[in-house]
């Protein structure tokens, strides 16, 4: 840009420089300033026609300065949170510093996407729960193994498997849409987003499966199961732990918190089983409340992805019981609802117990002795022919009845009835 261009002003050189300054404002009071400074002396040096080394950008300085925009208005997230926000904050820093503005723009993306399901509702904390925490932060939350929060009122077990970037944030809601389901209370409510939902709590669902598909990183919630109320009296129960891929991991059992103050039945578990598949995921489950110890719900669903990363299910083999709300929530782009799906009949989840195997029989000692032939029987002796019976004599022949038959008298009138 040269100061001899027609339809330049100095007034538009001071706007540009301006929005620059702003942008410079609002960067030094926070962690970015450092890490951004060569780029927006940069910046300016090109807006004063100057010849700068802006390094191999993939964009021009307008995006840049955007860009540094938009991450300069994550600073009370990043700041808030820390952590892996803070991390992902820096290397988008560092992307536009370099000139990387793809690269950048993709982590800010992921930031703005975070941003806005933590401060969506209630929910929001366990999102924050889940992609906040650093590395190692993470890591001990793994070895907690199943974490009782809330007097018991839902506990909580994190998990891990092969991130794939680009897929955002995935969540599958179980939820009882009546009052009642039998002898258990529901969560009486119909479908909603499961994490934009501001309304929503923590508890008003009875599973929750989160998965943050950019780093990997996911969480299964459980909420206590409470009996219907009978004559204004109803009891709850924290809910059973969570085993994930066979392991039952440390159990904090809240005994204080449950119906007998004894704690629940840790040879009841409930198990959780969460694969990689490909470039897609794949769960299956068998939970059950925690009041009694059926009925139990079950599934295996597997979820791929389209060429913009999309997901969406490939192999269901799940309970119609209960309610399914399934979301993903992708960075950069529109939210992708993948079902919602209405709940059947919690009878169907009601089976026979499963009786027991019976005891082999022992084996017959050795080989059976040859049994010896039978002898032959003798013939029976042929039986005499029957004597022949004599002829029966002939009958005689009815006599013939005597003449023909007299006629019989006429029967008299009978007299007519009075009127």
């Amino acid at each position: 840009m040269l100061r001899s261009d027609r339809g330049q002003t100095a007034a538009e050189y001071m706007g540009m420089l301006l929005i620059v300054s702003l942008v410079v404002a609002a960067l030094a009071t926070s962690s970015v300033a450092t890490n951004l400074s060569a780029a927006v002396s940069d910046l300016v040096c090109a807006i004063g026609g100057g010849a700068c080394d802006t390094g191999p950008g993939s964009g021009s300085d307008a995006d840049a300065v955007a860009l540094a925009g938009r991450l300069a208005a994550l600073t009370p997230l990043v700041e808030e949170s820390g952590g892996a926000l803070e991390e992902l904050s820096a290397a988008a820093q560092a992307a536009i510093a370099r000139g990387d503005l793809d690269e950048a723009e993709a982590l800010i993306e992921r930031l703005e996407l975070y941003r806005d399901l933590i401060g969506a509702g209630p929910r929001g904390e366990l999102v924050d729960g889940l992609v906040s925490p650093t590395d190692a932060g993470f890591a001990d939350l793994l070895d907690q193994g199943t974490i009782q929060e809330d007097g018991g009122a839902h506990n909580l077990r994190y998990f891990q498997v092969a991130a794939e970037p680009g897929q955002g944030v995935l969540a599958m809601d179980l939820f009882i849409p009546g009052e009642t389901a039998g002898p258990l209370k529901g969560d009486g409510r119909g479908f909603a987003d499961p994490l934009r939902d501001g309304e929503l709590g923590i508890e008003d669902s009875r599973v929750m499966v989160i998965i943050d598909r950019e780093t990997g990183r996911g969480v299964i919630v459980q909420t206590e199961s409470c009996t219907a109320s009978a004559f204004g009296h109803s009891f709850c129960n924290e809910p059973r732990p969570i085993s994930i891929n066979g392991d039952l991991g440390l159990i904090e059992n809240d005994s204080e918190n449950d119906a007998t103050g004894e704690g629940i039945n840790l040879d009841v578990v409930n198990n959780y089983n969460v694969h990689a598949d490909g470039d897609g995921i794949r769960l299956d489950y068998e939970s059950r409340n925690s009041v009694s110890p059926f009925p139990a719900i079950s599934g295996d669903v597997t979820l791929q992805p389209d060429g913009d990363g999309r997901l969406d299910i490939t192999e269901d083999d799940r309970d119609g019981f209960p309610a399914y709300a399934t979301h993903q929530y992708l960075p950069g782009q529109s939210d992708n609802v993948i079902e919602h799906r209405d709940a059947g009949s919690p009878i169907e989840l009601i089976t026979p117990p499963d009786l027991p195997d019976l005891p082999d029989l022992p084996d017959l000692p050795g080989p059976l002795p040859d049994l010896p032939d039978l002898p032959d029987l003798p013939q029976l002796p042929h039986p005499p022919n029957p004597p022949n019976l004599p002829d029966l004599p002939n009958l005689p022949d009815l006599p013939d009845l005597p003449g023909p038959l007299p006629d019989l008298p006429d029967l008299p009138n009978l007299p007519d009835l009075p009127g």
